[in-house]
């Protein structure tokens, strides 16, 4: 159970402790390292955003197999 190193509060989980941190502690409180997790969680909660490296296999495949065809 994580808890939090700038105030009193305990989580359940890494993910919740992580919003906390975004939600509640300025930026500028928080160590490097605490403000690296907070982004990365952040980007990995990003939804809706378009894979670009399968589809330029998808794409360059079936072109390289009709070239060479």
């Amino acid at each position: 159970m994580p808890e939090c190193n700038y105030c009193d509060a305990s989580f359940e989980g890494e993910g919740a402790y992580l919003e906390h941190l975004d939600a509640e502690h300025d930026e500028s409180e928080l160590s490097r390292i605490d403000r690296r997790r907070v982004a990365d969680h952040a980007d990995d909660d990003e939804d809706g955003e378009f894979p670009t490296g399968p589809a330029i296999l998808a794409g360059a495949l079936p072109l390289t197999v009709g070239i060479l065809v």
